[in-house]
């Protein structure tokens, strides 16, 4: 049995996006897709329209949330903040390269940005 985490997965043509009437979702350069708050409405529009379930109201700043990959810490050079504090070290954030190796391009299942590789699949440590 594997745990599979259900988050963000920062496509590469983000459909939220497209149900956004205010332009509130971007994908930036860096690949990750963010939500702007200062223009977001909370109509949901785009909670309706991800077909990952990735998005939810934020019943308390009236906004829509999800995983952006902790882009301010990314940004500062730290690791997103469950990637820090997976007990388990079953979540990495590694560049393609580093992926690579471990992967040897095999075995993994991509969505967007997030690669899925289990313990039981074929995988090499790094290092």
């Amino acid at each position: 049995m594997d745990f599979v985490p259900v988050m963000c997965v920062q496509c590469d043509d983000p459909i939220c996006a497209y149900f956004c009437p205010v332009n509130a979702i971007s994908k930036g350069e860096d690949g990750i897709v963010a939500i702007d708050e200062e223009v977001c409405t909370g109509c949901r529009l785009c909670v309706h329209g991800c077909p990952y379930g990735a998005l939810f109201f934020n019943e308390m700043r009236g906004v829509i949330g999800k995983c952006d990959l902790c882009i301010n810490r990314v940004h500062s050079g730290i690791e997103p903040a469950c990637v820090q504090h997976c007990i388990g070290g079953a979540l990495q954030f590694v560049s393609h390269e580093e992926l690579n190796n471990i992967t040897l391009g095999e075995h993994i299942l991509r969505m967007g940005m997030v690669y899925y590789a289990s313990s039981k699949w074929k995988l090499r440590k790094l290092g």
